[in-house]
């Protein structure tokens, strides 16, 4: 029986109360051990290793508390963590190929450069592994961030939030966490301001990888598929604009494009190559003959049935959605059923939205 059941207390409230303490207690886990040594001191960051192994081990005891029974009549507790076999193999290369093609950019700058040779030796793999601060950033951290904030979290805000609303709400307590890099950054030596704009600036950016990695999780049903995503992007880093003027003139244009490009394809790739069909996952996500699309702003929802004959959306937000749809759909169906009127007014019914939105704000 679950807290929510034996006390009888507001569900929403617990499972937003649990999360909150799931992220205080990831972080407090990494200060556990009192030192003057930095974060990339061996001896720190094996600390660090063995605090957050244990609140991993910790996190589903703690988590299946506050399931209810009926998100338990969904699917057990390893499933609603996303561990489960039925669609783990595109679960793994369906989502590293979709975040690959959002790095389109940083990886033809890698290409130019001739660094891809570097990762065809063995050698580098085996000396990495070796290296206890590139374990923690390409291995341990993306493990336990996972797990704790989306394999842990997303089940539970599911429980009271619609998915798209969840996969929003979730990531603002992803990005709150890194915020404690700023005391490390002001111990290294920097100025309040700075640290703080450092720290803002990761929290943002933080934030927006965490709303991708559960939107992974929920579409996926995998704990598998927001981890390779997030391993990635761990690995190719924050692309470094500045490095495109290194490049020779044509270069910086094909550069420039396959960024572009990248982004593109990503937008237009991202609902189809997630469709819960792939991945046999009915846990957290409508079927797609009947496509949930919350609206944000207004706290209604719209629905859209397979082949997208009604159009009745009223939202910036499942606009954007409609027309991302409307377009993957047409690469997929060969330009079958959209036409240029649709994706006209979709635009200007949005632009219109856009305009009305920018005046009750201002």
């Amino acid at each position: 029986m679950s807290f929510t059941e034996l006390f009888d207390v507001n569900q929403c409230s617990l499972s937003i109360l649990a999360c909150i303490f799931l992220t205080f207690s990831y972080v407090a886990s990494l200060y556990v051990w009192r030192s003057t040594l930095s974060r990339d001191h061996p001896s720190t960051i094996k600390r660090r290793f063995f605090s957050v192994s244990v609140m991993m081990l910790l996190a589903p005891f703690f988590v299946q508390c506050f399931f209810t029974g009926e998100t338990l009549s969904k699917g057990n507790l390893y499933e609603q963590l996303g561990l489960r076999w039925s669609g783990v193999v595109p679960a793994i290369f369906a989502p590293l190929f979709l975040t690959a093609i959002l790095f389109l950019g940083p990886l033809t700058m890698q290409f130019l450069s001739g660094i891809w040779k570097l990762y065809a030796e063995p050698i580098y793999w085996l000396s990495s592994w070796q290296d206890l601060v590139w374990v923690r950033n390409h291995f341990m951290a993306p493990l336990s961030e996972e797990w704790v904030f989306r394999a842990c979290m997303i089940p539970l805000l599911l429980q009271c939030l619609e998915p798209m609303t969840a996969v929003f709400v979730g990531p603002l307590l992803f990005g709150v966490a890194h915020f404690h890099h700023m005391f490390e950054q002001m111990k290294a030596g920097f100025e309040f301001k700075t640290a703080l704009m450092i720290s803002t600036f990761q929290f943002t950016y933080t934030t927006l990888f965490g709303a991708y990695s559960a939107y992974l999780f929920v579409r996926t049903g995998h704990f598998v598929a927001p981890l390779v995503a997030h391993m990635f992007c761990n690995h190719m880093g924050f692309p470094n604009f500045a490095e495109i003027t290194e490049f020779a003139p044509l270069q910086r244009v094909l550069i420039v494009f396959n960024f572009l490009l990248g982004f593109g394809l990503w937008c237009l790739l991202l609902t189809p190559l997630t469709n819960p069909d792939i991945y046999d996952n009915r846990l957290h996500w409508e079927p797609e003959s009947l496509v949930k699309i919350p609206i944000v702003n207004s706290l209604e929802i719209c629905y859209i049935n397979k082949y997208y004959n009604t159009y009745k959306i009223r939202s910036t937000m499942a606009q954007l959605c409609m027309l991302f749809v409307l377009v993957a759909d047409s690469i997929i169906k060969r330009l079958k059923d959209l036409t240029h009127s649709v994706i006209y007014e979709s635009w200007i019914s949005l632009f219109t939205n856009c305009i009305s939105l920018y005046k009750f704000f201002v």
